[in-house]
């Protein structure tokens, strides 16, 4: 009997290993429910922020709208024609200066001071030559210099050369004058041509001189070479009532110092009560002894109701102190005032 249990108690045993064995997978290891969940989630968050990176955001950004490119072309276009009519209807040259810069609180100021030769309405016969004269004064802080000049910049140029350089500084306070050489025009009427002043830099000043003449076939300008007018001239005849006054003449440098021979321009004016005949000549005297003046002949000229304009061109050869007038002998006797001068000759 106790035979019989062990049997049945070892078969019983051995059907239990049995069928454990044929439940239990080969060496596969246990996977916990929890980690694999884990693990899901985790791939997921992964996926997630890729294509959070790869999708734009939805809220909202400032965008650079798209350039319409053919609006973009016309308004260049537009700008460029806008600069070229801009620098056609400057007429300035551009000179060729070195670049500099202005210290701190520098400014450039050129202010006009007076008409040396060659005042306001002047009257020139048909294509005279005339030296126009301005004295400026530097108004500004900054000392100018050869590499500043005066640039012709609108207006009727009247055979002017571009610009005209200075030929000695200019320092803050201090007065230059500038001659320009010019021709009447031909058609009898009003001219007038501005001019302004230009740094180094290439920078044209705020402030700007003019000069403006009237032609007319009446007028007779004495030659530079000190003979009478060429050609004689239709003289009105004297009327009663004709008188002259206000006569006055200055020269364009009263002191000069440097090489001989010099040209000074001396500019006499006179008013004319109505249109008539006049005679002149020049007077001159000098306190330098043994030098001697090369004056014009005299010359009868019709004059214009109104002002009028002579000038003379004496050329000096050596150093003398003296002066100029004029001598109007008809229709009365008239000296002008004396324009007094020194020209120091150095070699």
């Amino acid at each position: 009997m106790n035979r019989m249990k062990i049997v049945s108690i070892l078969a019983g045993v051995a059907l239990l290993s049995a069928a454990c064995q044929g439940a239990t997978p080969s060496l596969a290891p246990t996977t916990n429910p929890a980690v694999v969940l884990t693990a899901a989630a985790q791939t997921a968050a992964v996926r997630l922020t890729q294509l959070v990176a790869l999708t734009p955001s939805a809220s909202p950004t400032s965008t650079t709208p798209t350039p319409d490119l053919a609006q973009t072309a016309a308004v260049a276009t537009v700008a460029a024609q806008l600069t070229g009519t801009a620098s056609a209807a400057t007429h300035t040259p551009t000179p060729t200066m070195t670049p500099t810069s202005l210290a701190v609180g520098a400014f450039e100021r050129a202010e006009f001071v007076t008409d040396v030769t060659v005042k306001d309405g002047a009257v020139f016969a048909p294509g005279a030559s005339f030296k126009k004269t301005w004295r400026i004064k530097n108004a500004g802080t900054t000392t100018w210099n050869s590499q500043y000049a005066l640039v012709f910049v609108q207006g009727d140029r009247m055979g002017a050369p571009d610009l005209v350089h200075l030929t000695t500084t200019v320092a803050p306070g201090a007065t230059i004058d500038i001659s320009v050489d010019l021709v009447a025009p031909t058609p009898s009427k009003s001219y007038r041509g501005y001019w302004r002043m230009i740094n180094a830099a290439g920078k044209f000043f705020d402030d700007s001189v003019y000069v403006d003449i009237v032609v007319s076939s009446t007028t007779v300008t004495p030659s530079p070479t000190g003979a009478s007018g060429t050609g004689t001239p239709t003289l009105t005849p004297t009327t009663a009532g004709f008188t002259i006054s206000n006569a006055t003449m200055i020269v364009d440098t009263q002191t000069y110092s440097g090489t001989c021979p010099h040209t000074l321009t001396f500019t006499a004016r006179f008013t004319a009560s109505q249109p008539g005949q006049v005679t002149y000549s020049l007077k001159a005297d000098s306190s330098t002894p043994g030098f001697t003046f090369n004056l014009p002949a005299a010359t009868t000229m019709s004059a214009i109701a109104g002002e009028n304009v002579l000038q003379f061109y004496l050329e000096m050869q050596s150093t003398v102190t003296g002066w100029v007038a004029l001598n109007i002998t008809a229709p009365v006797n008239l000296t002008s005032t004396q324009a007094n001068f020194t020209l120091i000759c150095k070699p």
